[in-house]
């Protein structure tokens, strides 16, 4: 690859923008393009090509890319605008900001998705915790086409993310071993089994095993146990 011998490096910028208001472009401007600073409209073109070495707009714009953007596209096109009044020409503008005319005259086309928003935006108002994927089962079983893809990134544009709810931190207790009983009738364990009859009404089954022998003490079918029967059956 062939280098221009009149090619003089740009200083690097000293620090990157964060706020991208008119009294602060001529900083910039000067910190992108060394030698501007009031160039006259007669000649001003040749004075700038000048001051960059000579060297030509598609290796300036090779040179332009390898650095980091600085400015989004809508500080570009206002500091474009601002350079157009001081008296440069928009071809100019644009090579020195490094932004393209089809980029610059671009018009964002309204938003086409306001309805399906307001839709989304109410069924997360009415469903306190439905997320992305029940808002878009219910735009589906309400006759909306619309693809999930979709309704996730506008779910996302309106914030309306679901807090996650904070699991309760229980205090965590000194563990002690399982004493293993050396007789029968020391330790019993119970539990309750639950089954349903034909007719659909529910059956408990409360089943008592001694820990020793493991057998099954006492099994009782009821279909309420409450709890004067249980301490009647935990004293026999």
């Amino acid at each position: 690859m062939a280098v221009n011998p009149r090619h003089t490096p740009r200083p690097a910028s000293t620090g990157m923008v964060t706020r991208h208001g008119p009294e602060s472009w001529p900083g910039m401007l000067r910190n992108w393009w060394p030698a501007w600073s009031g160039i006259p409209t007669r000649g001003g073109e040749r004075a700038a090509e000048a001051a960059a070495g000579g060297l030509e707009a598609r290796e300036r714009s090779h040179e332009r890319g390898l650095t980091k953007k600085m400015v989004a596209a809508p500080a570009r096109r206002e500091l474009v605008r601002w350079m157009g009044t001081r008296g440069l020409s928009e071809r100019r503008c644009l090579a020195v900001v490094g932004m393209s005319a089809s980029s610059f005259r671009y018009q964002p086309r309204p938003d086409q998705n306001v309805a399906q928003r307001a839709r989304i935006v109410a069924l997360a108002q009415r469903h306190r915790r439905y997320g992305s994927p029940m808002i878009y089962l219910k735009l589906r079983q309400g006759g909306e086409v619309i693809n999930h893809k979709r309704v996730e990134r506008l779910y996302a544009l309106e914030k309306l993310h679901i807090r996650r709810r904070r699991r309760k931190k229980i205090p965590v207790a000194d563990r002690q071993p399982l004493i293993r009983p050396e007789s029968a009738n020391e330790v019993s364990s119970m539990d309750l089994v639950f089954d349903r009859v034909a007719g659909g009404r529910m059956l408990k089954c409360l089943v008592i095993v001694d820990d020793a022998t493991h057998e099954s003490v006492a099994i009782v079918v009821e279909h309420t146990i409450g709890g004067d029967h249980l301490t009647r059956l935990a004293e026999q």
